[in-house]
């Protein structure tokens, strides 16, 4: 009797950590295809959305997600108006999140330009004069600094979207564009400017992240973390 006391009261304490901790999971989502991107019906599409909505489902997870521009997803991330998302590591999140180990992606910056415009393989290289292409509130994780720089002596020209980045290199109202080879090559390649092309910069791994206001957050983002780890190794 006294045998099963005990194992019913283990069994009611030690709650198994494959129980969603929320009635409903809040994803912070971007802009940012062939990752995430609103469908036509506006709901969430991407490797990434169906990647994590798989390993929700085996947690049982309900979860919703919401588009936001990049500093507003990391904003809620801090003060837990979201739960999840998955980027790259960020200053903003230092020791306010809960990191997973598994890498479900990868986060490259490249300079795009002309077939007839010199090839640079740094920012610190390109010609004095020249105009570069930015997007607008676009931080680069730190490159865009380089760019700021009175000596850099380039020229920004700021777009509001992917589309209208590469659609200024296209007409050549801009000598470089930089910018993420995600986003600007599902547009390269949906527009058939397959002309346009570049140099990679800087890579950055991509993961899960938790706020740290999840309820026993860093034991989910790590049950979590494996079972991404078992659905990236399984044949696509």
């Amino acid at each position: 009797m006294r045998i099963f006391a005990t194992a019913t009261l283990w069994a009611l304490f030690a709650l198994p950590v494959a129980a969603c901790p929320l009635p409903d999971m809040r994803v912070g989502l971007h802009d940012f295809p062939p990752f995430y991107y609103p469908g036509p019906d506006g709901k969430a599409r991407g490797e990434l959305v169906e990647l994590l909505g798989k390993a929700l489902d085996e947690l049982d997870c309900q979860w919703s997600s919401e588009f936001y521009p990049a500093n507003r997803m990391l904003a809620n991330l801090t003060n837990g108006s979201n739960d999840a998302a998955m980027i790259i590591r960020h200053p903003m999140l230092e020791g306010r999140a809960f990191y997973g180990e598994t890498a479900v992606g990868q986060l490259v910056l490249k300079l795009f330009h002309q077939p007839d415009t010199l090839a640079v393989q740094s920012l610190e290289l390109i010609p004095k004069g020249s105009r570069v292409i930015v997007r607008r509130g676009y931080g680069y994780n730190g490159h865009i600094d380089t760019l700021l720089r009175p000596e850099s002596g380039v020229v920004l020209v700021f777009a509001d979207t992917h589309e209208d980045a590469v659609e200024l290199l296209s007409q050549r109202q801009g000598d470089y564009l930089l910018n993420y080879q995600g986003p600007t090559q599902t547009y390269l390649n949906s527009k058939g400017y397959y002309h346009l092309d570049g140099e990679v910069l800087a890579y950055w791994p991509i993961y899960l992240v938790l706020s740290n206001r999840v309820n026993r957050g860093d034991e989910v983002v790590a049950e979590l973390d494996r079972i991404l780890a078992r659905l990236l190794e399984q044949p696509q």
